[in-house]
């Protein structure tokens, strides 16, 4: 700890200016629980600790009577610490996943926390005179952390609590301000410090946590989000850390992010009830709940083997809050992607299970996802090439699933990949390279369907495929060389007069039927590009019926 720290550190160890909260710290200690009987108390304010150089600050309530009061670490000693310090670690911001008390060998890497106030607070509800003596200490905390770029806020008290410090510091917070929710995220420009992301979460309280109001697939994605936001540029130009832990922390941001990734959702927090309610009223989402985490929830209803949650709420769920009402904050977006792109590959090559369901549904989750960037972009450069990456791979992974199940639902897995492919074919962040892979993506699909398409899948990939002519930067290349080897196949299966391959032929009439529908659209255009247009139409008019 730098000696700024350390003399502030001890500063707030002696400090007694609140009566109350002293009178409640000492007495907590006198008369400990059973379980605690014999432990000396620390019972006197709990500094904040951490990485002096940290880019990351956690920011909670106040220490708890028989936790931090007890063991002199701010979230240390009961199951709220136990939840974040495990998060933490699979982050990569800790060294180990638990925390007894001070001095047990935990050590933070590119994080520091802190509570708005120091001392443990009866009922666990510091007043609002207590908040106002106490936050002179964030405010020159703050100040000695010049590497901070991310400050997590555990709860509204706490998110109120970092925007007011903010403001004290330099920042413009608008009016109103930024309002709390779980994934909530407010950038701020602080004067002399630069962009600040504050990032908001449901407290880490054994309230939240034990009724699955905050779970750790959701507490983790939002670590996640912090990494991602330091990582693409959150970080200070001026910070002071040599080669090797500037390499420790990188590959610890990469560690995490592996282990955040794939992680498998959450047991639903709501049960069919409550969503049938939600659908009846149109969805309208209920005081008190945030459309974030509902959608979150909302996602693992596409898996669910009933189709009146898959398809009639957890679809019709997430098109309004995300497209139609743009609910859903960016931050919530992205958790949804990482979520939903796992979905995709969650029982991979099975087709006699309901997993079938849940990867082809969370398809059609992407397709929303993908619709909505283009009405306000959320995602980053990175982001869609990996989504893209994503969505191709999946199109040529999956088993030949189609069509409509009686009783089960839809299975519609190559459509809902076009649909996902019709809106990235549109977005501006879509270069040459992206342009090919789309097109050899689809031409793949149609080479190795099982029978011919009858359930509208052609047509469907055949609007992604118009929706790359329409751009302004349309690259004919990829489909010419597409018809070229179509050409070639024609050649190949017709030169052996009666003796006709059933799969080659499959192959080859359904590349025929997509490519027949995309030359049906573009004769519809008003601005086709019509020298591309020409070459399609003499192809197609070229190969055997």
């Amino acid at each position: 700890m730098t000696r700024p720290l350390a003399a502030l550190t001890r500063e707030v160890e002696a400090c007694r200016a609140c009566p109350r909260l002293v009178t409640w710290r000492e007495e907590s200690a006198a008369k400990p629980p059973r379980r605690f009987a014999g432990e000396a108390y620390w019972a006197r304010p709990v500094p904040g600790f951490g990485d002096p150089a940290a880019r990351l600050l956690v920011v909670g309530l106040a220490p708890a009577a028989h936790g931090g009061n007890r063991t002199g670490r701010v979230f240390t000693g009961d199951s709220s610490g136990d939840f974040l310090f495990a998060a933490l670690h699979r982050a990569g911001f800790a060294n180990q996943p638990d925390s007894v008390r001070r001095g047990d060998g935990l050590a933070l890497a590119d994080a520091y926390v802190l509570a708005p106030v120091r001392c443990a607070p009866p009922d666990n509800r510091p007043t609002p005179d207590e908040f106002d003596r106490c936050r002179p200490f964030f405010v020159r905390e703050l100040a000695l952390l010049p590497n901070v770029r991310v400050l997590l806020a555990l709860g509204g008290l706490a998110w109120a609590s970092a925007l007011r410090v903010l403001g004290e510091a330099g920042a413009s917070v608008p009016r109103p301000a930024p309002a709390f929710g779980h994934g909530a995220e407010a950038r701020l420009d602080v004067r002399n410090r630069g962009p600040v992301t504050l990032l908001g979460s449901y407290h880490v309280s054994r309230q939240n946590t034990n009724t699955g109001r905050l779970t750790p697939a959701m507490f983790d994605s939002v670590l996640a989000r912090a990494r991602y936001l330091l990582a693409s540029g959150g970080g200070s130009e001026t910070e002071k850390t040599d080669g090797r832990t500037r390499g420790m922390r990188l590959a610890a941001g990469i560690l995490s992010l592996l282990l955040v990734l794939p992680a498998v959702a959450e047991p639903p927090v709501h049960d069919r009830t409550f969503w049938m309610a939600l659908a009846a009223k149109e969805f309208a989402v209920p005081e008190g709940e945030s459309a974030g985490a509902l959608a979150l929830e909302a996602a693992d209803l596409l898996s669910s083997p009933d189709p009146a949650l898959r398809d009639g709420v957890g679809y019709e769920a997430l098109a309004r809050w995300i497209y139609a009402d743009g609910l859903v904050l960016p931050a919530d977006l992205e958790r949804l992607r990482l979520r939903l792109q796992v979905g995709l590959k969650r029982g991979l090559g099975e087709n006699a299970t309901d997993t079938a369901y849940g990867r082809s549904f969370s398809a059609i989750g992407l397709a929303i996802l993908a619709a909505a960037d283009l009405k306000a972009p959320w995602l980053t450069q990175e982001a869609f090439d990996n989504l893209l990456a994503a969505s191709t791979a999946y199109l040529g992974s999956e088993r030949d699933l189609r069509g409509f199940v009686p009783g089960s639902g839809w299975v519609h897995a190559t459509a809902h990949t076009a649909d996902v492919l019709k809106f990235l074919s549109r977005n501006p962040k879509l270069g040459a390279a992206g342009q090919a892979r789309i097109v050899e993506a689809v031409a793949s699909r149609l080479r190795t369907a099982g029978v011919v398409f009858t359930w509208g899948e052609d047509e469907r990939l055949a609007l992604a495929l118009l929706s790359l002519t329409r751009r302004k930067d349309f690259d004919p290349k990829p489909f010419e060389s597409w018809l070229a080897a179509l050409a070639a196949e024609n050649t190949a299966l017709w030169k052996n007069g009666a003796v006709i391959d059933p799969k080659a032929f499959v192959a080859l009439r359904a590349q025929k039927q997509a490519l027949v529908h995309l030359a049906a659209l573009l004769a519809r255009e008003e601005a086709p590009p019509e020298a591309f247009r020409k070459t399609l139409n003499g192809a197609l008019g070229k190969l055997a019926g």
